[in-house]
């Protein structure tokens, strides 16, 4: 599964939960649907806390083995996370850095060195296309349909 945020632990500002729902149903649609789901769960709990997504899920899916898999930015401020401890206890963490990481966080999987902030502005500066080789096709259609990050 995959799971857009409905609103962020640390109050930082994000596009309405509507578009980042599409653009993450685009930019996963070519995936076989059984393996690989976007649900918009948060958007009905309306909540900002992994720990009581993860405690949902665990209660309206006991049978399924989840895995909580976060950025090496976000491991590392973990700590701040509100009820941390018992999160980590409900669920194993696997933590995603980027190549051009700091690499002092031992990190499961590495991803090329693009962010989202990274997209945004360069879509802000140079429009669209200059990103097609980092966005799936199919959001990056929806970005330049409405006009997003300009």
């Amino acid at each position: 599964m995959v799971i857009p945020c409905w609103g962020h632990g640390f109050g930082k500002s994000l596009s309405p939960f509507e578009t980042r729902m599409e653009m993450t149903r685009r930019a996963f649609e070519k995936f076989d649907p059984e393996r690989v789901r976007v649900w918009g769960i948060e958007y009905n709990l309306r909540t900002k806390y992994t720990v009581d997504l993860v405690a949902a899920l665990k209660r309206d899916m006991p049978d399924v083995d989840l895995v909580l898999i976060m950025g090496e930015d976000e491991w590392r401020v973990r700590e701040k996370w509100h009820r941390w401890a018992d999160l980590a206890a409900m669920v194993p963490v696997t933590v995603v850095g980027r190549e051009d990481g700091a690499g002092d966080v031992g990190c499961d999987v590495r991803l090329p060195d693009v962010s989202s902030t990274f997209i945004r502005a360069t879509i802000k500066q140079h429009g669209p296309d200059i990103v097609r080789n980092f966005v799936p096709a199919a959001t990056l259609d929806y970005i330049r349909e409405n006009g997003l990050y300009r």
